[in-house]
């Protein structure tokens, strides 16, 4: 039994709002982290599954946070959710790009470039491969939304708009829905009415 006011991160993280969910501490950090029970094949089986599914979760509470704070001006918030994004799952391109944006962000040329930098140098080991045009447009897209007008662009609401369709697919629906909702606010303000519409349409269904 656990003591009146204990928090459980999971069932923060599984029914809570986004918002709570992107202030736990572990968050993005692997389930039962250090624990491997030999003996038992079906625990073993259970806890990869759970795993994998927190984590889906997880990295799309950390993106949405990360999205959430560039477009409310907070890059340095979203540099660090971001990068917190990356370390839980190193090849996702998407993470990357959304990192690189942050650093955009914050004015600072020269993180962007580094950071641009060890991005492609990564993908091209570990892959062998060229990673997307996404890196280097998120490079050069991201300093435009330091202004005022920017900061709801198209570019961050179709990312938010993605993001909740990612949470949604993943079980975090709450999360999802906020996302969604703040893609349909955010581009009606701004008059993008086909992000709207396909906000809408998401939302709906």
């Amino acid at each position: 039994r656990l003591p009146e006011g204990s928090t459980i991160d999971v069932d923060v993280l599984m029914a809570g709002t986004s918002l709570e969910a992107v202030e736990l501490p572990g968050l993005g950090r692997e389930l039962l982290e250090g624990v491997d029970v030999d003996a038992s094949a079906g625990f073993t089986a259970w806890l990869l599954g759970e795993r994998r599914r927190l984590q889906a979760l997880g990295g799309s509470v950390l993106r949405e946070g990360a999205l959430r704070a560039l477009a409310s001006g907070n890059a340095r918030k979203a540099v660090e959710l971001a990068t917190r994004m990356v370390a839980a799952d190193a090849l996702n391109e998407d993470a990357h790009a959304l990192l690189i944006r942050a650093f955009a962000g914050t004015d600072d040329r020269v993180a962007v470039e580094r950071q641009l930098s060890a991005s492609v140098d990564l993908f091209r080991r570990e892959r062998g491969v060229e990673p997307g045009p996404e890196l280097a447009e998120a490079a050069v897209v991201e300093p435009e939304r330091t202004a005022p007008v920017v900061a709801a662009g198209r570019p961050a609401l179709q990312a938010l708009l993605e993001s909740g369709e990612a949470a949604v697919n993943a079980g975090a629906i709450e999360a999802g829905l906020e996302s969604l909702r703040s893609a349909v606010s955010g581009s009606r303000d701004a008059g993008q009415t086909e992000v709207e519409a396909a906000a809408l349409l998401a939302l709906g269904s």
